[in-house]
């Protein structure tokens, strides 16, 4: 089933506390999913089509949603500007199992209209106490394939077209360059940052998000997935261990 949209879709409207396990919690913003398509080029119009909470999609700690139909948004003419496909957000807290730590995903599958179309795909805001000294990791891979025959291309809009960032408007990693397909073919790219591991931030963090931006071909798909995760810094978790293990020989 296929539901029309005209100029911008909303689903329930809420805003969401999340209590996680242990005693770290998180709060995520009430709009939790946001696409936005610029046609020509990105020098046309804009539309949106936003997701807002819905508590049926918390469990626990833990917050999932994932679109059940293929949306099509359309202009005042009626005319189709973009297909979406299929898009989710995941927020798992406590993911390593010491800590504070959390884990955002930001998946998504849209298809181009008849004109060039600059894309903003945009996560919920998880904000958090304070993780000090964290450390990251950030991993996405992208899609692209040709329908109409004549090549696809998938531009970044900047350094990268994945971004994830932490206390608001600060950037952890952009990830995932120019990609192109043949006629009627795929073409895909993944990176991850770092290679292996997690990266120091440097930084006591309050909130994370992720965003995607790029230009894609008229008339083709992308698909995109990531995740952003953030973990205390070892050396944290080492320390607690230790401070255990004083007390008990004090004992």
């Amino acid at each position: 089933m296929t539901s029309k949209t005209t100029k911008s879709g909303v689903a329930l409207a809420a805003f969401a506390l999340i209590a996680a396990a242990g005693s770290a919690s998180a709060d995520i913003s009430s709009t939790v999913f946001s696409i936005t398509a610029t046609l020509d080029n990105g020098a046309g119009p804009s539309y949106t089509y936003d997701v807002e909470y819905n508590p049926s999609n918390q469990d626990g700690g833990n917050f999932m949603w994932s679109l059940s139909d293929s949306v099509n948004i359309v202009d005042d003419n009626d005319q189709n500007v973009f297909t979406l496909d299929a898009a989710s957000v995941r927020i798992e807290n406590n993911r390593e199992g010491f800590g504070p730590s959390q884990l955002l995903s930001l998946n998504f599958q849209v298809l181009a209209g008849a004109q060039n179309t600059v894309f903003s795909v945009d996560s919920a805001v998880l904000s958090f106490a304070a993780i000090s000294n964290a450390q990251g990791r950030a991993s996405a891979a992208v899609t692209v394939t040709d329908i109409n025959g004549g090549g696809a291309t998938y531009t970044p809009m900047g350094a990268g077209a994945y971004g994830a960032y932490y206390n608001g408007s600060n950037l952890f990693q952009n990830l995932i360059g120019t990609v192109t397909a043949d006629p009627f073919s795929t073409g895909d790219s993944n990176e991850a940052f770092p290679a292996v591991g997690f990266a120091g931030i440097g930084a006591s963090l309050t909130d994370i998000q992720s965003d995607w931006n790029f230009t894609l071909s008229a008339g083709d798909i992308a698909a995109g997935t990531s995740e952003f995760e953030i973990i205390p810094a070892p050396a944290t978790a080492v320390l607690g261990l230790a401070g255990l293990a004083g007390l008990r020989r004090r004992r």
